[in-house]
């Protein structure tokens, strides 16, 4: 992750795949996110979270999903992650547009 004006994404990403020899390419979060402005907590769990990732990466653990569950940090195999099933929560989702509405 890295923040705006901090340096070129893709000069970041061609020293990492030099030095891990590990496929890199940038997103620019403005083309992918969508629903307003982080919070401040959005941003503290980002922070947790990239910073986890990037502990993976320098002990050597590829290939893993970052997740958060009862505000703790975890990571675990991408192939579990993506065999995870989960419900969509309607009553959420209600909750959501009735929040959206103001």
């Amino acid at each position: 992750m890295i923040a705006e004006g901090a340096g070129g994404a893709k000069d970041f990403c061609d020293y990492v795949k030099d030095q891990t020899d590990v496929d890199v390419r940038p997103i620019v979060l403005g083309y992918t996110q969508r629903g307003g402005n982080p919070s401040a907590f959005d941003r503290v769990i980002a922070s947790r979270m990239g910073a986890h990732a990037v502990n993976c990466l320098l002990n050597g653990v590829y290939n893993r999903a970052v997740g958060i569950r009862n505000n703790q940090i975890y990571d675990m195999d991408l192939t579990e992650a993506l065999e995870v099933k989960r419900d969509f929560d309607y009553n959420l989702y209600n909750l959501n547009n009735v929040l959206a509405r103001g």
